[in-house]
């Protein structure tokens, strides 16, 4: 049994180092433009897919920024969704998609408004003109979704002092996260002021 459980945790490790290879010497390319293809298929179920396809290539999957993008405005909750989380996983390279991502801020579908602030805190020098929405987010009933818009808005700094007032207010939030993250962002707004 010990041998079993040793082969196994090698193999493991053997595949995670093939993967990580794949992606980082950009092997997994052709998969990925593939991938990309499948995004504008007639069939959501087939977007979908796709998409959860891509979120496992992570930065890697920066050639399909553009097609994610356009997902956040599927007819399908479950498309946009896992757009918008691939999107997050993508990290600085999603910034192409910044337009995109300050529309899904405003959708009804709180996982896609959660995953949506989380890649514009990852991009959150780049996409300032987002600061409106995520001030918006900071009464989200979500603590996830407000803790992201506040630490967001705290990255923006100057671009952010339209959110003070309401950051004062968030730092009295029932959640603990979500009250650090908006006296951090106080902190920097104010920072950036003087």
């Amino acid at each position: 049994m010990k041998n079993f459980e040793v082969n196994k945790a090698r193999t493991g490790t053997w595949l995670l180092l093939l993967f990580a290879i794949t992606v980082v010497c950009g092997c997994g390319s052709s998969q990925v433009a593939r991938l990309a293809k499948q995004l504008d298929d007639p069939n959501p179920a087939v977007r979908y897919e796709a998409a959860k396809e891509l979120e496992r290539y992570g930065e890697g999957a920066k050639p399909a920024v553009h097609k994610l993008a356009e997902l956040l405005s599927d007819e399908s909750p479950r498309v946009r969704y896992r757009a918008a989380k691939v999107l997050s996983k993508v990290g600085p390279h999603a910034h192409a998609a910044v337009p995109q991502l300050v529309v899904a801020l405003r959708d009804n579908d709180p996982k896609v408004r959660y995953y949506a602030a989380k890649t514009i805190d990852q991009v959150a020098e780049q996409a300032t003109e987002a600061a409106s929405a995520l001030t918006g987010l900071l009464r989200d009933e979500d603590p996830k979704t407000r803790y992201r818009a506040a630490k967001a808005l705290g990255k923006m700094g100057i671009h952010a002092q339209s959110a003070l007032s309401e950051l004062e207010t968030l730092a009295y939030d029932p959640d603990e996260s979500v009250q650090r993250a908006a006296k951090s962002a106080i902190r920097r707004i104010r920072k950036a002021q003087t």
